[in-house]
Formats: C-alpha cells, sequence, structure tokens
C-alpha cells in the first residue's frame, strides 16, 4: 500500500465522526469565549445633543426653542469587555438643522467618538429618540408701558407727590408668543429708601398678563435695561382747627356752644412749612351769630386759611360748625324741671359752654 491511499484511507475512515468532532470544537470554544466574555446591553443616558448647521434656522427673522430632544439616550450592544469600558464622554449625538423636516423635525445621530470609535463596528447603537423637535417662530417687537411698583413701608409723615418715569414706554423684542404674552415691564422701589425728594436708577423686568415674570434671555430683550424715576416727597401731619365766633345772638337767647363736624386735619407740604403749622385758625368773621335766635350750621373750607404751598391731604378740606343756640325761657324751664325731679339736696347743671349753676331745693332754702 503506496503513501497517498494510506492519507486518503486515514482522512475518509469515519469522516462523519471527524467532521462532527470539527463542528463541536468550534461550538464549544463559541460557550468558552461567551462564558469569559458575553454579549450585554448597557444604556447611557444624558448625552447633550450638538446642533450643526443652526444658521439655517436663525436667518435673523425666525428664532426657535427646543420642545423635545435636548438630550437622549442610547442602548448599548456588544461584547462586556466593550461596553463597560465606554462612558457619556464616549459618545457624540448630533442634530443637523439642514436636514429639518415640514414637521420641524430634526434627525437625531449618536456614535462613539475618539479613541473609542475603533469600536463602531463592533456594538450596535439604538438611539431612545430618533428627532429633536424644534418649535420656530417669528421675531417680533412691540412696545409696552412702564409700571412702577413699591415694596417696604414708607414713613409714617412722609407723601410721595410724584414719581416721574422716563421712558414711560420700552420695546420688548422677542418670539411672538412671548411678545404677545407680555404686558408691561415692571420696576420695583424701596419705599423704606426714599426719605427725601430723590432720582432712582431701576431694572425693569417683563411681566405677562397673570403677573409672572418673563425671564430675558439672548432671544428676549428690553431696549431699555435701566428706567430713571424722579421722587417727589412732601411731609404730612394732622393740624388742630381753631373757630372763632363773632357777634351776639338776640334779646332773650344764649349761646350754648360751638360744635365741629372734626376738630383736626391732616395737611401735607414742605417739610419746614408742615413741622412749624401749629394750628389752622378760622377768623370770626366766618361764623357770626348776630341776631340769631336758633342754632344753625356753617361749612367751612379750611384751604384759603391755609399757607402757601400747604394743602388737606387724604379727605375732604370742608368741615360744618354748628352753632347752638337755645331761649333763655327754655333754659329756665329746663333747670326747673330738674330742680323738682332731683331728690339730692343740690342739683349741678351743666351747659356745653362748661358754665355751671346751683340750684337749691325749697327744703334747703326754707332751712
Amino acid at each position: 500500500m503506496n503513501l497517498r491511499k494510506i492519507i486518503r484511507n486515514y482522512i475518509t475512515n469515519n469522516i462523519g465522526y471527524k467532521i462532527l468532532a470539527v463542528i463541536f470544537a468550534f461550538v464549544l470554544w463559541l460557550v468558552v469565549l461567551n462564558i469569559t466574555d458575553p454579549e450585554n446591553i448597557r444604556t447611557i443616558s444624558n448625552i447633550p445633543i450638538q446642533i450643526l448647521n443652526e444658521d439655517k434656522v436663525l436667518d435673523g427673522t425666525h428664532v426657535y426653542t427646543i420642545s423635545s430632544g435636548e438630550y437622549t439616550s442610547v442602548s448599548v450592544t456588544g461584547k462586556r469587555s466593550i461596553i463597560t469600558a465606554l462612558s457619556l464622554s464616549d459618545f457624540q449625538a448630533t442634530a443637523d438643522f439642514s436636514e429639518l423636516s415640514i414637521t420641524n423635525a430634526v434627525p437625531i445621530k449618536v456614535e462613539l467618538t475618539g479613541s473609542k470609535s475603533i469600536y463602531s463596528g463592533q456594538i450596535i447603537l439604538n438611539p431612545r429618540d430618533t428627532s429633536m423637535i424644534i418649535n420656530l417662530e417669528n421675531m417680533t417687537s412691540r412696545q409696552i408701558p412702564v409700571e412702577l411698583e413699591y415694596k417696604g413701608e414708607l414713613a409714617d409723615d412722609l407723601v410721595i407727590d410724584e414719581a416721574n418715569i422716563s421712558p414711560k414706554k420700552v420695546t420688548i423684542s422677542a418670539p411672538e408668543s412671548i411678545t404677545n404674552a407680555a404686558e408691561k415691564a415692571v420696576i420695583t422701589a424701596n419705599s423704606f429708601n426714599i426719605k427725601s425728594d430723590v432720582t432712582m436708577i431701576l431694572v425693569p423686568s417683563i411681566r405677562n398678563v397673570n403677573g409672572s415674570t418673563i425671564k430675558q434671555s439672548g432671544d428676549t430683550s428690553l431696549d431699555e435695561t435701566e428706567i430713571t424715576v424722579e421722587f417727589k416727597v412732601s411731609t404730612k401731619k394732622e393740624v388742630p382747627i381753631v373757630v372763632n365766633v363773632s357777634g351776639s345772638v338776640a334779646k332773650g337767647y344764649q349761646f350754648d356752644g360751638l360744635e365741629l363736624s372734626q376738630d383736626s386735619i391732616t395737611v401735607k407740604g414742605p417739610k419746614s412749612d408742615v413741622l412749624s403749622l401749629r394750628q389752622i385758625v378760622i377768623p370770626n368773621s366766618v361764623v357770626n351769630m348776630n341776631g340769631k335766635k336758633e342754632s344753625f350750621e356753617v361749612e367751612i373750607d379750611v384751604t384759603p386759611y391755609l399757607p402757601e404751598e400747604i394743602v388737606v391731604y387724604g379727605e375732604s378740606p370742608t368741615l360744618v360748625a354748628t352753632v347752638h343756640i337755645s331761649s333763655e325761657e327754655e333754659t329756665a324751664e329746663e333747670v326747673t324741671s330738674q330742680t323738682q325731679t332731683e331728690t339730692t339736696p343740690e342739683t349741678i347743671i351743666r351747659g356745653s359752654t362748661g358754665n355751671s349753676d346751683r340750684i337749691e331745693d325749697a327744703e334747703t332754702a326754707d332751712n
């Protein structure tokens, strides 16, 4: 038997078993390989999405906001030895605005970057989000009024007469939805810092119709970042009122006193003038009871009797003076009636003028 025949018989003898042995060895190799380095699945979260070709949208008349897809996650399938070596910084997610669809969706692409990109062919990436959704709006501008608000407590003796705001209107530039929602620009002054005439520089904030503040960012701004307010301040004080009466009542009648609807009034004006004002005196020519036989009222406007630059504050400048007059007969009858009904040895009668008369009863007189 020659050598060739011996080799052929060696190879073909029990060929089925030999093929089966090779297959078994291969499968065993795969099992061992997977036991030592199995295939795993891992999720990488919060991958920031980098925007490409942003100028395709930002043409000067439009702005965009991201409705969804600012961050993404990806499921990574591959050998454990590979995927355990990967971190967040090894992934790059991009959204190319040149691929913006008519539904304002931009495809998201995730890939390995840097030194780990060599594993790209050995792993499978399945992004959670396939698209970034943006809201595309027109840039618009319009004027809104400036409104002044106060915080804190103003001193009790001070009054803010004027608050001159400059400018009174500002222009907001923002996406159309924000511009339409903006109602006013608000500036806030601390009342505690207002102690006399003063000028303040205040920073405006944008408020919507619900009173909430609209954040100013790159796309939302005002053309004025500072507002000037000039405050004019007065001092106020409550001042007593003195009313003088002139004339004499008719014969057989008597003056029982003067009653005022109020005995003081609040005024305001320059500090030195207000502090030096002790009382408001109404001359006796205003209330004249000459020849009067019954009580009467006089309306008095205190304005003409105030010093220059001082005015009434927070109430009507008019008060009512009531002059009480009675006949002497009525007074005598009232005294007699009271004397008869008293059980004490003597009676004190006091009128509104503060005078008193002493009347003794009959029993005391007899003694």
